[in-house]
């Protein structure tokens, strides 16, 4: 029997869209035009399994409906949909219950995408409630791959941009397979590929642009995604930056943790960095080299006591990354506030959001989260903007004084040259999994990155 989606939306045209596109992958609709029809329909002898719900309708709004329906049907996935969302309105209805948000116009392609999930999840409710034994059919495995991945459902972040100083935020989206990491505009629809071909400037944080669209500050939120192996993404900001939360990344990974990771068809690909790629500048330089699996090594040195020459060597992982580089947080030196103020920077800057160094050491009453807080955020910056390359990385991260701008022309430098690189097809390590190397690796008949 085909699962049964419930529509409400006020719009004809829109729910005939909906209809025609649900019903060619198989589904029966439920139509409703308002919210009181579609809590009669909840009542049904055949009640949907799924609801696609409008914000903006008369009497019964779509927020109201999601708590009513949520009431009345409690295992009912409800996605809602919005022309004229917020931030503001995809958190109340997340907390409501809504099993994700989009904002029109969206693509097909993801809504079915999230269709497919949230009824996935359901049917997963109802396996574990099964307890009929089950007969085991002796087969033989395929190979395995390493599927790639995205975001369980969407994520809300609320904060203030680091160098706007205004209110700003965020709704993270899961993509379909395939789709990478996308930046867009909640209000203008615009989008920019995550990727280090949009760069526009890597002045005290990196900007991506094309078109009208311009995302600032990006580097902690691809830092998140990147350690926790999320290859598909969608980054709606309200505004132009990211907002900087405490300064760290450690929000971003709990959230993106709360809501878990989606396994998804398509097999993850990894850049596989073949022989060592090196950028100087004087005392500076940066260094890819070939490695199993995925290592920064970073080194800084000021002449501030308080700082002086700090280095720290992690290998990457989710564990690892959450545990030892997402709480570490941007710090600026109180010398230099006046000079950035004046060119539009570190406006939204506080001790809530930046570790300050004054003349007699750090300025924020509860001092450092580690001793070498400092050069563990660089490290947390070089994962984010290496992140840019568009697909994961088989390689060691070197650099020493380095920054945004470093990071960025070391990567550039990386795909200038097509025989320092190759894309490889992952396949997950024998059991028992390993934290670091064990991973098997199939080279892909390319000879430069489909980022």
């Amino acid at each position: 029997m085909s699962d049964t989606i419930l529509v409400v939306d006020d719009e004809e045209e829109i729910r005939n869209t909906l209809r025609g596109v649900l019903a060619d992958e198989g589904f029966d609709v439920l139509e409703a035009s308002d919210g009181r029809r579609a809590l009669e329909l909840l009542e049904a002898d055949a009640p949907p399994r799924l609801a696609i719900v409008d914000v903006w309708m008369p009497e019964i709004d779509g927020i109201e409906l999601v708590e009513r329906m949520r009431s009345q049907a409690p295992r009912l996935p409800i996605i809602v949909i919005s022309g004229h969302g917020t931030i503001e309105t995809a958190v109340r209805v997340i907390r409501l219950g809504a099993f994700d948000f989009l904002e029109k116009p969206f693509q097909l392609d993801a809504l079915l995408n999230v269709v497919g999930r949230a009824l996935g999840s359901d049917a997963a409710d109802d396996d574990a409630e099964d307890d009929a034994p089950r007969t085991a059919t002796p087969t033989v495995a395929p190979p395995r791959r390493m599927p790639e991945r995205t975001i369980g459902k969407s994520v809300v972040v609320n904060g203030q941009g680091l160098h706007s100083g205004i209110r700003t935020g965020l709704i993270l989206q899961p993509l379909p397979p395939g789709s990478g990491i996308v930046c867009g505009n909640i209000s203008s629809g615009e989008t920019v590929p995550a990727l280090v071909d949009h760069i526009d400037s890597t002045g005290y944080a990196t900007t991506l642009v094309r078109g009208g669209m311009v995302a600032k500050t990006v580097e902690h939120l691809m830092a998140a995604l990147y350690g926790a192996g999320i290859d598909n993404a969608m980054i709606e900001i309200d505004g132009p930056e990211v907002p900087i939360l405490d300064g760290s990344a450690a929000e971003f990974s709990d959230a993106i943790a709360d809501v878990g990771v989606a396994r998804l068809d398509g097999p993850r690909r990894m850049i596989e960095v073949l022989k060592p790629v090196r950028i100087e500048n004087g005392a500076q330089f940066g260094e890819l080299l070939p490695h199993e699996g995925f290592r920064v090594d970073v080194e800084i040195q000021f002449a501030e006591e308080t700082i002086g020459r700090q280095r720290v060597v992690v290998d990457v992982t989710p564990d690892s990354f959450r545990k030892e580089l997402a709480p570490a947080r941007t710090f600026g030196f109180m010398r230099d506030v006046e000079r950035l103020w004046a060119a539009g920077y570190a406006l939204g800057a506080s001790l809530e959001n930046t570790v300050v160094v004054g003349e007699d050491g750090v300025m924020n009453p509860g001092g450092l989260r580690w001793r070498d807080e400092f050069v563990r955020h660089k490290a947390l910056d070089a994962v984010g903007d290496l992140a840019l390359a568009g697909l994961p990385m088989k390689a060691a991260f070197r650099s020493c004084r380095g920054g945004h701008r470093l990071n960025s022309l070391v990567l550039a430098a990386l795909f200038a040259d097509p025989t320092a690189y190759r894309v490889v097809e992952r396949a997950p390590a024998r059991a028992p999994v390993r934290q670091r190397g064990g991973a098997a690796y199939a080279a892909a008949p390319m000879a430069a990155p489909d980022r």
